[in-house]
This record gives structure tokens, C-alpha cells and sequence, in this order.
């Protein structure tokens, strides 16, 4: 490794310069482009540090989430999902969320326990609603 180590950038920058790289070969896919820019990260790995140290590096990173980390990622998305509407309804939202949770498996479905009721959703939302709105 003989490359000169100034000027330095940040790698924060570097990792969002690659994924806004791949991101436009993939088209704006954003799963496409991570997987993307994985590759080229550890691809890139392997040759500084060999096969052995790159896998466990990315090790780390591999470990599926815990449940109470899937609950709060899944109650960000209905908060998210909350915002976007043109004219938030948390009733509205709530029974279109339990008419997508009937056709969804167990671990897939949104709200509290993947109920297919809506008014228990519509508890679940306004509960997250007022949490959000206590933090500001």
C-alpha cells in the first residue's frame, strides 16, 4: 500500500458516493444498488485484507434483526406511511392495514401482533401518533 494517505475524505462521503454510484447503474433501484455497492465494498475487502478478515467484517452486519428491532423498524413505516397520505386518517389507514395484513403471513403483516382488526390498528397507530408528537 504505497498510495499517498492525503488529502483524506471522509468515508461517510465515500460510502454515499458509491451508493449514488450504483444506485444509477441499477437504474434507482435501491435494493439493487446496495447489494451493489456491498459487492464492491467487499470485493474491495478481500483484496486489502484477504477472504478470512472480509467475512468477518461483514459478519457483524449479517446477524438478523432481533423482534423488538423488526416491531420498531415496521412501527417507523406505518408512522412514515401515516405522513405521506394526502389527508392522514388514522381510521382510514388503519383499515387498509388490516385488509393487507389478511393476505400477508404472520411475520410479515404491520401493527400490533399482525392483527387483522382494525380497530385494534387504529389503537396501535394513535398510540405511535402520540408518541411521536411527545418527542417534539
Amino acid at each position: 500500500m504505497n498510495e499517498p494517505l492525503f488529502p483524506r475524505r471522509d468515508p461517510a462521503e465515500i460510502a454515499a458516493e458509491l451508493f449514488r454510484s450504483c444506485a444509477w447503474e441499477e437504474a434507482g433501484d435501491p435494493g439493487g444498488a446496495a447489494y451493489k455497492a456491498a459487492y464492491y465494498l467487499f470485493s474491495e475487502s478481500m483484496k486489502q485484507i484477504g477472504p478470512d478478515h472480509a467475512r468477518l467484517a461483514f459478519t457483524h452486519f449479517a446477524t438478523p434483526p432481533s423482534a423488538r428491532r423488526m416491531n420498531a423498524f415496521k412501527n417507523k413505516q406505518l408512522i412514515e406511511r401515516y405522513k405521506r397520505m394526502p389527508e392522514p386518517n388514522v381510521m382510514q389507514l388503519a383499515e387498509q392495514i388490516a385488509e393487507e395484513n389478511k393476505n400477508l403471513p404472520g411475520d410479515e403483516r404491520s401493527g400490533p401482533r399482525g392483527s387483522i382488526h382494525a380497530a385494534s390498528i387504529e389503537k396501535h397507530l394513535r398510540r405511535l401518533i402520540g408518541r411521536q408528537k411527545a418527542r417534539r
